[in-house]
């Protein structure tokens, strides 16, 4: 995010939170180096869940970070 759109967010009260946020979920294939990001429309777990499972082999090793979801 922009430091003008974060000033714009912090003037009108929405602190650092996911205001006025895109949520995009990305994978990495480690041996292929090929990305596949898309915006979703929420965090979800259903959400990053269905991400992982269409764009992965079944068996395949999924590293993440400790988002709960």
């Amino acid at each position: 995010m922009s430091l003008a759109k974060r000033r714009e967010l912090a003037e009108a009260g929405a602190g650092r939170g996911v205001a006025g946020k895109t949520a995009v979920v990305g994978i990495k294939d480690r041996e292929t180096n090929e990305v596949r990001a898309e915006v979703v429309a929420d965090t979800a777990g259903k959400t990053l869940q269905g991400f992982v499972r269409e764009h992965t082999e079944a068996g395949a090793t999924v590293y993440t970070d400790e988002h709960k979801s």
